[in-house]
């Protein structure tokens, strides 16, 4: 009992020094708490000055898809309903992140994947007006649909991008010959070309040999075409309603899997086409 005392005595005595260590350790953190809420204060005034200087979006596809949508012309749509008010989208810009773009689509490592841009969506039409460029087209895109608008021009596959497996540029106002489908990239799986002016006679002989369905209905191409080297499991291939004349030719796949127009009969595995 004697020695706590002595001990609470002892306590007591050196309790100053204690609290003067105490005062100085409190000063420090003082000190230290100023520096931290300067640091802090420095770190917020370059975030806010990120956010009011534009950060460079720029990157290959990017400035691909930049290029591909230069000089298209039509009404402008808002930011949140494209398509109901526009065709040309605010989005569509240098300073803008091309992920954040209406119509695009990115994979998970920000490259494009898809930009779907139909001028008839929802019950409204509001179309664009432009060229295709294929060798615009970023690298790794796989779905591209500009399909019911007005773009004009030939159609021209060069330079296509070797991941796309759908084209669609149905029911535009393409023109010209369109008779060499040998530069379609292997992976095409689905081409829609249908309601155009496209012509020519069309070599259907090196397709993709994948190719789930081939749309060429409501056009003007003439001619035969040769049907014996299609691929052999294709589903569809509608050549309907085009200016196909003067002949037979056979084919290496059903005719359920054609889509003829009623003058063109296709009996066994001969399509016959009406006289010119």
């Amino acid at each position: 009992m004697v020695k706590l005392q002595e001990f609470k005595v002892k306590w007591f005595v050196f309790s100053p020094k204690s609290e003067k260590k105490k005062l100085k350790n409190k000063k420090e953190f003082q000190t230290s708490m100023v520096g931290i809420r300067s640091f802090l204060f420095m770190i917020a005034l370059i975030v806010a000055a990120s956010a009011v200087s534009p950060v460079p979006t720029s990157s290959p596809d990017q400035s691909a898809m930049l290029r591909f949508v230069s000089g298209w012309t039509g009404p402008k749509c808002s930011y949140n309903y494209p398509w109901n008010t526009g065709c040309i989208s605010p989005t569509w810009t240098a300073d803008k992140p091309v992920c954040s773009w209406m119509g695009v689509t990115c994979d998970a490592s920000g490259r494009v994947t898809s930009f779907i841009w139909p001028g008839y969506n929802n019950g409204a039409l509001q179309q664009c007006s432009g060229s295709f460029k294929a060798s615009d087209l970023p690298e790794g895109i796989r779905t591209v649909d500009l399909s019911n608008n007005r773009f004009t021009g030939a159609v021209d596959f060069t330079g296509l991008p070797a991941n796309v497996l759908t084209l669609r540029l149905n029911n535009n106002t393409f023109t010209g010959n369109l008779t060499d489908f040998t530069k379609l990239p292997g992976g095409v799986q689905y081409l829609y070309l249908g309601g155009n002016s496209l012509s020519g006679v069309p070599d259907l002989t090196a397709l993709p040999g994948g190719m789930q369905e081939l749309w060429l209905n409501n056009n003007k191409f003439t001619g035969v075409p040769n049907l014996t080297k299609l691929p052999l499991y294709i589903p569809v291939v509608d050549i309907s309603y085009n200016l196909f004349c003067g002949g037979s030719t056979p084919t290496d796949v059903g005719c359920i899997q054609l889509g003829l127009d009623p003058k063109t009969t296709c009996v066994g595995s001969v399509v016959t086409f009406p006289p010119c």
